[in-house]
């Protein structure tokens, strides 16, 4: 019996290992954050590697209902077998054998699935994914795009020569990206309340939809320590005469258009801050812009009711934005 527990044992963690052949064979695309993979499309990634651990995950069910499903056509065996033993001693014997084992493999398959709650980040019982898929002819769209801005700027001819000024000038955000990143992950269990003016440190426990956004900028270092923006009828805050004064780090803007109208027209990019107006001053949301998913529709990080959600197709996106904050660099 031990002998075939081994078995048991060896063989799931083999089949757990062939789950890496799911792994994405490509890398990123710069502008979209796009896995490609052998077997399941497109997915578009949240920089936190959600992509691949989706995959991994769907790996593990399919195990599951694998184990699930030889459990049942054992037991359906056994059961016939000690059904039809009679007086037959022996065959009874086996069928209660054969049971126990199976139960043994049950739960020790349960201990390694369980086991996954602590190797999968985020776990894997939460069942929920910030990744979105998007079509082959979408990615391609993306490329082409991507290939022809590339093209274009080689033509430019260069009149001077490069300084270090300019090269600062550029819009580098990824550090913002990893402040949203951190954040997003250090609010994960945070409860929505009223301490919206909390600092990064504390905005796990409590916030609104103002907390994310502020508390990211606050990681970053481009606003003071438990300082704050939102919009209420105009830019408000605690961080709004900063962020207003230093125009070579933000850009702010009232477009009064939808995301998707913005898009198209070149005025919003991935990381902007969006702020909407609902029917009076004060009553609003904040989130920031992370992309499009395979419906069109806009993402965003945001953190609300529900608490917090990356990537999330939210009911707002489609109401025009109010006030539009974007980066253009990631220091003071």
């Amino acid at each position: 019996m031990f002998k075939k527990l081994k078995t048991i044992i060896i063989i799931t963690v083999i089949y757990l290992a062939l789950a890496g052949l799911f792994l994405p064979h490509s890398t990123f695309a710069d502008s979209s954050s796009v896995v490609e993979t052998n077997y399941f499309g497109n997915i578009q990634d949240d920089s936190n590697g959600c992509g691949v651990y989706t995959i991994l995950a769907l790996a593990v069910d399919i195990l599951s209902m694998g184990v699930i499903l030889a459990a049942v056509i054992g037991v359906t065996i056994v059961g016939i077998k000690y059904l039809t033993a009679k007086d037959n001693t022996d065959q009874t014997k086996k069928a209660r054998n054969r049971m126990l084992e199976i139960v043994i493999g049950l739960v020790v398959y349960a201990v390694l699935y369980a086991g996954v709650q602590f190797i999968l980040p985020g776990g894997h019982f939460n069942g929920s994914s910030s990744c979105t898929t998007i079509s082959d002819e979408e990615l391609a769209k993306i490329r082409a795009e991507e290939k022809a801005k590339k093209e274009e700027a080689n033509k430019k001819p260069s009149q001077t020569s490069p300084t270090k000024t300019k090269k600062d000038n550029k819009t580098d955000l990824s550090k913002w990206y990893q402040a949203m990143s951190y954040q997003a992950r250090y609010m994960k269990n945070a409860k929505y309340g009223s301490n919206y003016k909390s600092n990064y440190r504390k905005s796990k426990y409590e916030g609104t939809c103002i907390t994310y956004p502020s508390t990211a900028l606050q990681k970053l270092g481009v606003i003071h320590k438990d300082t704050y923006i939102w919009y209420n009828c105009g830019i408000s805050g605690t961080a709004s005469s900063l962020i207003q004064k230093r125009t070579d780090v933000f850009q702010v803007t009232y477009p009064n258009e939808t995301v998707t109208q913005l898009y198209r027209k070149g005025k919003i990019k991935k990381g902007d801050i969006v702020f909407y107006q609902y029917n009076s001053c004060g009553v609003g949301h904040t989130m920031i812009f992370t992309g499009f998913n395979s419906k069109g529709k806009p993402l965003f990080n945001t953190f609300g009711h529900s608490g917090m959600k990356t990537n999330n197709a939210h009911g707002d996106g489609s109401k025009k934005v109010k006030m539009l904050i974007h980066l253009k660099k990631t220091s003071l």
